[in-house]
This record gives structure tokens, sequence and C-alpha cells, in this order.
């Protein structure tokens, strides 16, 4: 089940992973699936992280639907985002 602890967990492993993008200049990035699971498998995500995500999976909730459901609230909250959160 997705929680909202994991949730926040996840939004914080991507924006940490996004403030290194950012201290180099790099700005204008999106999120893809692939791209995030690499990022999870391949930039020391935390096990409590990849553990909550796997269980997650194995019901059946993959992590493409579980970034689209992310890219839903962040259109709810700040429709301005919406054409960018679109593109996960």
């Amino acid at each position: 089940m997705l929680t909202k602890e994991v949730v926040d967990e996840l939004l914080g492993f991507l924006e940490h992973h996004e403030t290194r993008l950012l201290s180099w200049g790099f700005y204008d990035f999106v999120h893809t699936t692939p791209s995030v699971r690499e990022l999870l498998e391949n930039n020391g995500a935390p096990t409590s992280l990849t553990s909550a995500l796997s269980q997650i999976e194995a019901q059946g909730v993959s992590l493409a639907n579980i970034l689209e459901e992310l890219a839903n609230a962040v259109c709810r909250k700040r429709p301005v985002d919406c054409e960018t959160a679109a593109s996960v």
C-alpha cells in the first residue's frame, strides 16, 4: 500500500538527486519511470524505500503507476506544473 511515509521518502530521494543536478547547472529535467528505477537501483536509495516499493509492486502496483499518482497529486496542488508532470 502506498503510504504517506513511502511517498515522502520517494519524493525526498528524488529531490536530493535533483539538488545535486541543480548544483551542476542542470535545471530542466524530467523523471521517467526508467530513470527513477535506475536512480533507485544505482544511487543509494534507502533500503526502507526500496523494500516498501518492492512490496507495493508485489501487490500489482507498478512503479509507473506510483509515479503517475505522484504526478497527478502535483497537478492537483500546482496546476501550472501539469504539463511537466504529465510527461512522467
